[in-house]
């Protein structure tokens, strides 16, 4: 993990802890994907792995309304669309070299999806 993020949570509703472990990484099981286990106003960035469109529309609703409760007001919420996966010809390392080329700033960002 990139050494500007100081901490990242992890929150899924799987049951395998092990899932996210770290230094500076914890492991949150929420056992109703529509509700986080998190306070409000308690994160910088809230980032959805799993693009919204597998949920149903009210499930995408009460999704974003969590994510906005949890997320501070000068904070961010991504979507993260990994659309990657079907360009058969974007490896690991052209990924890499596409990273390298972002600035700093959005390094860390990339850096605190991962």
């Amino acid at each position: 993990m990139n050494p500007a993020v100081e901490h990242v949570t992890g929150v899924d509703h799987r049951n395998d802890p092990n899932v996210l472990t770290g230094e500076r990484l914890d492991f949150a099981h929420q056992d109703d994907v529509t509700k986080v286990p998190l306070d409000d106003d308690s994160a910088d960035t809230v980032a959805f792995r799993v693009p919204l469109h597998h949920w149903t529309k009210p499930v995408q609703e009460k999704l974003l309304a969590e994510a906005a409760r949890i997320v501070r007001p000068s904070g961010e919420i991504l979507l993260v669309a990994d659309s990657w996966a079907d360009r058969p010809g974007l490896t690991d390392n052209a990924l890499t070299q596409q990273y390298r080329k972002l600035s700093s700033e959005d390094k860390v960002a990339t850096l605190s999806l991962i």
